[in-house]
């Protein structure tokens, strides 16, 4: 197979690479935007765009990259990509593949594999880009990062209608307590409703059950929405 080649650098460089505090604060509210929003419209293509939607099955960062020459945010790596049978809106898979963290409770539990699999790991990295930290990892520090597991033992999940450990990490605490300081300090309080409203859809993105997640055409649209406001505010301040 021949692919083109990417000047790039990964989405989780950017976050986590140690020592670049530069790059981190390179980061700004209107990029993370532009990035969620980049990644959605491409997980919205894979999902509507063929005949047979495409589901990739490991969303995260490390599957993210921003190409160096135009900026634009790619998702990469389709190896654990799996497509739904035609006119159906899931498909059972006995191997089950992704990424701890990342992984659809559901999917783990039950090995049903739906368009709301890869909503589940966009909603948490979502939080990381909010949170800009290694949140994820300080919940179980023996987790190394990145780790895929190709084949995953499914009797580690719990019950996929009890609530995630990302949704007990979110759950009661105020976005200005989560998001990265350095958006505050650029930002402040203006970009408070927005962080607001980020924060909510998140929380719907990883809620434990399926059916209560949006698709990924609403999940696009409301970060449209957010990406919307935040010019507005910028514009304003010109």
């Amino acid at each position: 197979m021949v692919y083109e080649y990417v000047e790039s650098i990964t989405l989780s460089d950017l976050l986590y690479k140690k020592g670049d505090h530069k790059t981190r604060e390179s980061l700004s509210w209107g990029k993370r935007l532009r990035i969620a929003n980049e990644v959605a419209s491409a997980i919205v293509f894979l999902h509507t765009g063929f005949t047979t939607p495409i589901i990739h099955r490991d969303i995260k960062p490390h599957k993210v990259i921003i190409d160096q020459n135009s900026g634009v945010a790619k998702i990469v790596d389709f190896s654990l990509s799996i497509s739904l049978p035609p006119g159906e809106l899931e498909v059972q898979d006995g191997i089950l593949c992704g990424t701890f963290w990342y992984l659809d409770p559901e999917c783990a539990s039950l090995g049903i594999v739906t368009q709301k699999t890869d909503v589940y790991s966009f909603g948490v990295l979502l939080l990381q880009l909010l949170t800009g930290n290694k949140s994820l990892d300080s919940m179980q520090s023996n987790i190394e990062e990145g780790n895929a597991m190709d084949r995953v033992n499914s009797t580690i999940f719990k019950d996929p209608n009890l609530p995630t450990m990302v949704e007990l990490y979110i759950k009661e605490r105020d976005v200005i307590d989560i998001a990265d300081p350095t958006l505050l300090e650029r930002h402040g309080v203006e970009i408070r409703q927005q962080l607001e409203d980020y924060l909510d859809l998140v929380k719907r993105c990883i809620s434990s059950k399926g059916e209560d997640r949006p698709y990924m055409i609403h999940v696009a649209r409301e970060l449209h929405r957010i990406e919307n406001c935040f010019r507005a505010l910028t514009i304003g301040q010109i």
